[in-house]
């Protein structure tokens, strides 16, 4: 990859995200629901993230999904594993108070794997190693 490399930039780390789940949003009404269920369960979010002290994540290994991301794995934390849940019990209870259109919990019914994604593409990694050898 030494031809591509000279095009990696730094990236700055208030820009970076952890992925927790996904969620399948169709409809403009569904985002805006979606954003209103989580700024009412902000706070109990940000009370779990930082009681009693702040969540600490450590990050060992990359790896890809598919072959088309490229991600850093962070190390099994059972309190991101919480938040996690308590994320999905609450849009959960959201979503029946406030008659939400279904909001889709897009593949979380996978492993969970707190990740951060460096690269996503839509070929698979391996053609485009092909690709630059040639």
């Amino acid at each position: 990859f030494s031809s591509s490399s000279s095009h990696i930039l730094s990236i700055d780390p208030h820009h970076l995200h952890l992925t927790l789940l996904t969620l399948h949003l169709k409809t403009t009404l569904q985002i805006e629901q979606c954003i209103l269920a989580l700024k009412r369960i902000q706070e109990e979010i940000h009370y779990h993230c930082s009681y009693p002290e702040r969540i600490c994540l450590e990050f060992n290994g990359i790896d890809t999904f598919h072959s088309k991301i490229l991600f850093i794995k962070c190390q099994q934390n059972n309190r991101l594993d919480n938040l996690r849940t308590l994320i999905i019990e609450r849009l959960y209870e959201q979503q029946q108070k406030q008659k939400i259109d279904d909001i889709f919990f897009a593949g979380n019914y996978q492993e969970f794997i707190p990740h951060i994604t460096i690269f996503k593409n839509k070929r698979k990694f391996s053609s485009i190693y092909q690709n630059e050898m040639n």
